[in-house]
Parts: structure tokens; sequence; C-alpha cells
């Protein structure tokens, strides 16, 4: 179906969303977090035989509160895990809930800002530890 932009598609006329203005970049081997703005770029050096995994998550944003699921830490595509996320605004004013789906068991993580006051796995709150460098809580 051709929508009136010319371009094909699942139909409907609504505008596409902006794209996102940050990205949250996670590697794997160095498991490191930094957060680039959509125009910026990352310099990644490996010598002879070196490899490194870099997980690209767009950065959403609701208020204040700015969430990427980075996925399954510890597998090789771990952001390939990620089924599907959400963050919306919640009571009381200021906090957002922000929810990741993950297609297996394992240490998840993501980019959060400011810290969560609370993780829970399965509706259960769990331990979780948080860097306040980098944003990473897992």
């Amino acid at each position: 179906e051709e929508g009136e932009d010319g371009a094909r598609g699942g139909g409907g006329s609504s505008p596409a969303a902006p794209p996102p203005a940050e990205y949250a970049l996670y590697t794997h081997r160095a498991e490191g977090l930094r957060v680039l703005g959509a125009e910026d770029a990352v310099e990644v050096r490996l010598a002879a035989r070196e490899w490194e995994i870099v997980v690209v998550a767009p950065v959403r944003a609701e208020g204040e509160v700015r969430w990427a699921p980075l996925g399954l830490l510890d597998m090789l595509n771990g952001g390939g895990a990620v089924l599907s996320s959400s963050l919306a605004l919640s009571s009381p004013p200021g906090e957002a809930a922000a929810t990741a789906v993950v297609w297996a068991a394992g240490r998840i993580g993501a980019f959060a800002r400011p810290a969560p006051l609370e993780v829970c796995v399965d509706g259960s709150p769990v331990r979780f530890e948080y860097d306040e460098g980098s944003g990473l809580p897992t």
C-alpha cells in the first residue's frame, strides 16, 4: 500500500516518529557504556586479531527520564534479545516506568537517567547495581 508521501507501508498516513536525539552504545568486551548525540561519531580501534561488539540502542525520553535497553550483557549479540521496550510517564509526577521484554534469562543492562528507584523481573523486585558514571543499571 502506498502512502501520501509515496512510501510503501502498512497503512495510514500518520507521520513517522522523529529519529532519536541520542543513542546508547555498549561495548561487549570492554563493558563500557557511552551516550552519543545523533550526529556524534565514535572511533573504535582494534589490534590485529582483536574484536569488539557494540550494541547501539536509541535513547527514549519522557520528561527528565532517559532510557535505552541494551539487552543481555553476557551474550555476544545481547542487543538482539530485546523483543520490545517502552517508557511512559507515571505517577507521582516526574517518575516514569520503563519496561523491556527479552527472550531469555540473563544479566540485562540498560542506560537509565536518573537512577531507577526499583527494578523488577516478572513483577517482583530484584537487587540491582547502578553505575552513576555511565548510567548502567544491571
